[in-house]
């Protein structure tokens, strides 16, 4: 695949090159810092942007938010976002094999992510690095759309929004490198360098590699990524940084285990956990993406601040795949289910995303009489384009044909690889355009003990869809309120409800015949309680209900679909206990029922009542570390966690569900002299069980990872 370049703006350039001169010609003294002590442990977080888009104490935002600092994800030895994000409720995981076929569901329902106030093209979330990292804050349920054109050619956030934020350069000097070996023959090496020049210039790198296998024969996982940022401060006043970005995913692509039966979550008898079923010679699939993104704050004077964010993100997926006949048994007639000998068939997809953000934003804080303001406005204009094509199989020239039959799966030998065919009949392929301009003013106000939210977003989104045989271009405009409260009881409880909506315009849905193109409409309603270091408990617990109405579901044999309404209902809960100032306790705990609830179409009838794929009832995570910092023990640090999900469905039909499970990891850690040596199990008790495939919206099963071992070593130079 052509290599993507960076194309930064001949403005931003300029600027940047402009005030990097005047910040080289002052004649301060550069600094010249060296971090001696270690980083800070707590869990708990005070504040945030990720929920208001302004710095905003987490006990006065009315809406469910947690916040996952640095020093848990180190502390943990997490590599992939999913494995972060366990320590949040409501939160469903991704399998790293899954990566290039999902993104994450929060309450339910799909969730954005957004890096650095940009939200991010496409489904393939758990790419993201966590090297690249400062925090991540989950924001739950739908807040009138609050990043861009969210509910447009971007994944929707009717569920939340994942808001990681990455480091940025500071004022000191900081040389740190690690390495790390583990199970699977992983190694992986990483490093974050940071230079300030003088007061005014700062540099800084981090950049990572990683190659590892699988437990399933043939796959292996290769990330690598650099993340160069340059900050100019030429005054209190004004403050620029640009960060920019380029990784590179590759793994095989794995389309899961074949079921014996409908209602049976087993595998057909004789075949494998590590079974690789696919094509020998298959091409890897690759998933890379560059960006730039551009910030300049400005203080206006001692009530109002100015800023822009202007970004691009270029994400190119080359997805590459074989896979058995039963994975499409719907579109063959072939009646290959649990058969242990099928024909196996392949595709290729590519998706090339190119995203281009401009935000400007105005913010302000001022009182009128005994109210104190918090007041922002801004617009979000983003000018998007998305090129695909889908290719299948097609060697016997019948419009859709398998690269081999009759093979034996209980067997080793693998047909090889044939690329698809440019005639199939089921070939497709587009070019859309994406432009939108969403216009938003919110106010935030103290009145008391009260904190009220207030937000209105007006989002005008069109659409130009290029098939190669058709043109269409549609057009939508959209109002979504959000709307709050908190209560501060005592400095350390306070109560809150919200309300927030949201509209996802069905540009890109066929429906079936007679069913009008409906926008999906998603509003949530939640209240609860969130506490402030209550004898050393901070964290919330809090009711919550979305619904979604007129979603696309079923297919009318045609590729068109009918429309039902979804909703979930539940409590979560999100805690972290300081017991000490050495020891940390996390609880994260969530009971919802999420369900389609209703339909106007018999044909989709069936779908009412029945559980949301791969989204389970229950599930919570319960884990403690304790970090010596005197005596004969300082600087050793251990932690235990489980996390616990019930049964989850395999596919939209609920025919059947993978077992509940409850898996234990472990970590050890000894830091001496600017170096921190680490040790982690995942899967303590090398428990094995299947997990729903997300392969072509389910179907199959993938097993779960087994206990696997990793060391680490991180030293400050």
């Amino acid at each position: 695949m052509k290599k993507e370049k960076f194309e930064i703006t001949p403005l931003a350039t300029a600027l940047l090159f402009a005030i990097s001169q005047n910040a080289f010609a002052q004649t301060q003294e550069t600094p010249s810092i060296l971090i001696t002590g270690d980083r800070d442990r707590n869990y708990v977080v005070q504040s945030t942007s990720g929920a208001t888009r302004t710095e905003t104490a987490i006990e006065k935002i009315p809406q469910s938010i947690v916040v996952i600092p640095k020093s848990m994800i180190d502390d943990q030895g997490g590599k992939t976002l999913s494995e972060v994000l366990k320590n949040v409720s409501s939160v469903t995981s991704i399998d790293e094999r899954d990566s290039n076929l999902i993104g994450f569901r929060v309450r339910g329902f799909a969730a954005a992510t957004v890096v650095d106030g940009v939200q991010m093209p496409g489904i393939f979330h758990n790419q993201t690095s966590v090297v690249n990292v400062d925090s991540i804050s989950l924001l739950k349920g739908p807040s009138g759309g609050l990043y861009g054109g969210s509910q447009g050619m971007n994944y929707p956030s009717s569920g939340g929004v994942v808001y990681v934020q990455t480091p940025e350069p500071i004022k000191e000097t900081r040389r740190t490198v690690g390495m790390t070996v583990g199970s699977y023959n992983l190694k992986s090496t990483n490093f974050d360098l940071n230079q300030p020049v003088n007061e005014v210039l700062a540099f800084r790198l981090i950049g990572e590699y990683s190659d590892k296998n699988s437990e399933t024969e043939k796959i292996y996982f290769k990330r690598q990524g650099i993340f160069p940022s340059i900050s100019v401060t030429p005054s209190n006043d004004t403050k620029i940084v640009l960060k920019l970005k380029d990784t590179k995913n590759e793994t095989l692509d794995y389309p899961g285990l074949p079921r014996a039966s409908i209602n049976s979550p087993e595998v057909i008898p004789g075949i494998p956990r590590n079974r690789f079923i696919g094509a020998n010679g298959l091409p890897p699939t690759v998933n890379s993406t560059q960006g730039a993104n551009l910030q300049w704050t400005q203080r206006l004077n001692t009530q109002w601040n100015f800023k822009l964010t202007a970004a691009q993100n270029k994400l190119n997926l080359d997805e590459v795949g074989a896979f058995p006949g039963s994975v499409i048994d719907a579109f063959t007639g072939a009646a290959q289910f649990g058969l242990a000998n099928q024909a196996i068939y392949s595709y290729r997809m590519q998706q090339k995303f190119t995203s281009n953000v401009l935000a400007p934003s105005l913010t302000g804080k001022f009182k009128t009489g005994d109210v104190s303001h918090t007041l922002s406005t801004g617009v979000d204009i983003e000018k998007s384009s998305e090129v695909a094509f889908m290719k299948w199989s097609d060697p016997s020239g019948f419009g859709l044909s398998p690269i081999a039959s009759n093979i034996n799966l209980l067997g080793v030998v693998n047909p090889t690889w044939i690329e698809p065919s440019d005639t199939s009949l089921f070939n497709s392929k587009y070019d859309r355009k994406f432009d939108s301009s969403t216009y938003y003013v919110q106010d935030q106000m103290e009145i008391g003990r009260w904190t009220l939210l207030g937000s209105l977003r007006f989002s005008d989104i069109k659409i130009d869809n290029n098939t190669g045989t058709s043109v269409a271009s549609k057009k939508s405009t959209d109002t979504a309120p959000r709307l709050g409260a908190t209560y501060s009881f005592t400095q350390h409880i306070n109560g809150f409800v919200g309300y927030g909506e949201a509209v996802q315009a069905p540009f890109l849905t066929k429906f079936a015949t007679g069913v009008p193109p409906t926008p999906v409409k998603m509003k949530q309603t939640e209240y609860g309680v969130k506490l402030k270091d209550y004898f050393g408990v901070s964290g919330s617990v809090a009711l919550f209900d979305i619904a979604r109405k007129d979603v696309a579901t079923g297919d009318d044999g045609l590729g068109g679909a009918y429309l039902a309404d979804q909703g979930s209902k539940g409590i979560d809960l999100d805690l972290r206990y300081k017991a000490t100032p050495s020891w940390q306790w996390i609880a994260a705990y969530s009971s919802q029922d999420p369900k389609y609830t209703g339909t106007n179409y018999s044909q989709v009838s069936s779908f009412v009542g029945k559980q949301l794929f791969n989204v389970p009832k229950v599930q919570y995570r319960l884990a403690t570390r304790y970090d010596a910092n005197e005596g004969a023990w300082k600087g050793w640090g251990t932690g235990l966690g489980l996390t616990h999900h019930a049964q989850l469905p395999g596919n939209g039909n609920n025919e059947f569900f993978t077992q509940a499970a409850t898996v234990w990891d472990a970590q050890v850690s000894y830091k001496t002299s600017g170096v921190k040596y680490g040790a982690y199990i995942n899967n303590l008790s090398n428990k094995q069980y299947y997990l729903p495939s997300a392969y072509f919206g389910g179907g199959q099963v993938l097993p779960n990872m087994p206990r696997t071992f990793m060391l680490n070593v991180q030293v400050d130079l």
